[in-house]
């Protein structure tokens, strides 16, 4: 299950169980609406702390979806999760997509201040990985 929403910054994509390849086509269909109306660069915040690591056909549809968001504009991502396997999922999902660089990756288990940090990094470009890390939970 997922939803979609317009912020300030761009979207906030949440995602929650686990996807499946037809869910990751209604995904990806939605998200080709979404952008054919959209104009100009924007962010994306990516709630997955209660997400499944995903299956090799959801992997696949989404890369096709950051690949096309890459096209319309997308400038930073900030990845939030609570799973060490999602987590590498999707650093290896947005590396081979092209999209590496332009994302962030905050463990909600380890930083309480996450929405904070994923905001400043979306918004200012303030690195969530170069704030002392006082700020996070132990």
């Amino acid at each position: 299950m997922y939803s979609i929403e317009k912020t300030p910054f761009g979207y906030k994509l949440t995602h929650r169980g686990n996807s499946s390849a037809e869910t990751t086509r209604k995904w990806i269909a939605d998200i080709e609406t979404i952008l054919e109306q959209h104009e100009g660069d924007f962010s994306v915040l990516v709630d997955m702390r209660t997400f499944i690591p995903v299956n090799r056909d959801a992997f696949a549809g989404a890369q096709m979806g950051i690949q096309l968001a890459m096209r319309k504009g997308l400038k930073r991502v900030a990845v939030i999760t609570a799973n060490p396997v999602l987590s590498f999922q999707m650093k290896r999902l947005l590396g081979e997509a092209g999209g590496f660089e332009m994302s962030r990756f905050i463990d909600a288990k380890t930083c309480d201040d996450w929405p904070q940090r994923a905001i400043e990094w979306l918004v200012s470009g303030v690195d969530p990985d170069k704030q002392p890390a006082s700020v996070h939970a132990g």
